[in-house]
């Protein structure tokens, strides 16, 4: 779903499709927050959202994620602080972009540990 004019919300309803492995909606106009998901999505291993209109902080819930390995959450309006369940996910190290944001908060040098 990369490249569209796809506007809105992403739908709090995806967190529900445990079966999920790959989310791309990069490049487009979606707006609002990235939805919590709960610990549902543990065969996730890619979340494409970049260059989007994304506002609020990085859910925690993507800690729960255990087989991401590619994150990309760049040129978005997200802020707040980097959850520690994000940084202590050991299999986010192959792509993980969150530049071009507002984010504060330390830079956790524990990562992946």
């Amino acid at each position: 779903m990369h490249y569209n004019q796809l506007t809105g919300t992403i739908p709090e309803g995806i967190g529900k499709l445990y079966k999920l492995q790959e989310v791309g909606f990069g490049k487009n106009k979606l707006s609002g927050e990235i939805p919590s998901f709960n610990g549902n999505l543990t065969l996730l291993n890619q979340l494409w959202l970049e260059q989007n209109n994304l506002q609020g902080s990085i859910p925690s819930s993507l800690g729960y994620c255990k087989n991401l390995f590619l994150l990309r959450l760049y040129s978005n309006e997200l802020n707040g602080t980097i959850p520690l369940e994000l940084v202590s996910l050991h299999s986010l190290s192959k792509s993980l972009d969150l530049d071009q944001n507002c984010l504060a908060g330390p830079l956790l040098w524990k990562w992946g540990t």
